[in-house]
């Protein structure tokens, strides 16, 4: 049922995106005047954020089982991305869970719980960049309720790094609710992944530096693009822009979050001092760019053993 949601969500999306373009064609002008450099400089800080992937699957494998060799988790991170950007849900994190557990013997509770602990510091940083953005920004009628959200993630995703939730036993009834079990499943993955990175300080360095590189390359990203297009805008809306960019990577229900990102984005267009047909240039050239990028990617992998693998495991 989610696969068939997707599918009609990414067609649904893909048409009224033709439709926009061939309503307003001069859309593409822009498009046309952008750089080789630009062009380039979008790839290489792509590559730095498959990069930083990468090298959370390396440290995370010597955290707990042994080494891997830094090329091999760059071309995992490479075949994540391929599989999160053409599948919905994240499709690519489960496929290299899989893939770890069985080449690697790295159980899924550990990838998963230092998957977590990972995500609590991307988004606690996101969260507060997004804050500062909007103190920074023009006031408007949505400023309040934006600093609401995202103060509130903030807090949420702190509070949850150091949250101690009674033993399982005591909880033990109220998990007998369906709804109830799914909540404190969540919690308690949560809470064990912050273990695992509280009890490893040096993993939970360097997953902290890959999330502030992650955030700092994404930033930079949306600076070129912005530029390429001859788009002004400033520091604090692009922060803001890259905090929303990041947030819809909870909205993967399409490929991509195809669409999803885009409705985000247009919601708060007053904010950001955007018009919707920059958001969509915008949207445009960074999609188009990482799929000619992971489409080139995907043909030098072609031939590499770890495809092979990768692809018998998303198969099983």
């Amino acid at each position: 049922m989610k696969k068939y949601i997707s599918l009609f969500l990414t067609v649904s999306v893909v048409g009224l995106f033709v439709w926009y373009a061939l309503s307003n064609p001069d859309l593409f002008t822009s498009l046309t005047n952008v750089s080789i450099a630009a062009l380039v400089a979008i790839v290489l800080l792509r590559v730095v954020t498959i990069w930083s992937n990468g090298m959370f699957t390396v440290w995370t494998v010597e955290a707990f089982i042994g080494g891997m060799s830094r090329r091999e988790g760059f071309m995992i991170a490479v075949l994540t991305a391929i599989g999160n950007f053409f599948g919905p849900l994240l499709g690519g994190m489960g496929v290299r869970a899989i893939y770890l557990k069985k080449y690697h013997k790295l159980p899924f509770s550990k990838f998963t719980a230092t998957l977590i602990g990972y995500y609590i510091m991307m988004f606690t940083l996101n969260a507060l960049m997004a804050f500062v953005a909007l103190l920074l920004l023009p006031k408007t009628p949505q400023t309040n309720t934006l600093l609401l959200i995202f103060g509130g993630w903030a807090a949420l995703f702190v509070g949850l790094a150091f949250m101690r939730l009674p033993s399982k036993q005591k909880t033990e009834r109220l998990r007998q609710n369906k709804l109830l079990a799914v909540v404190f499943k969540v919690l308690y993955d949560i809470e064990d992944g912050w273990k695992v990175l509280k009890r490893n300080r040096i993993l939970m360095l360097q997953m902290g530096g890959l999330a502030i590189v992650n955030l700092i390359a994404l930033y930079f990203v949306s600076w070129v693009e912005f530029w390429a297009l001859g788009i002004a805008t400033n520091v604090a809306a692009l922060a803001l822009y890259t905090a929303l960019v990041q947030v819809s990577l909870l909205l993967s229900i399409t490929p991509g979050a195809v669409g999803l990102r885009e409705a985000l984005l247009l919601i708060v267009a007053t904010t950001l001092g955007l018009s919707a047909s920059q958001i969509v240039q915008v949207a445009v050239l960074d999609r188009a760019v990482y799929f000619v990028m992971l489409a080139v990617l995907a043909v030098v992998t072609r031939h590499s053993k770890l495809r092979t693998t990768f692809a018998q495991t998303k198969q099983a």
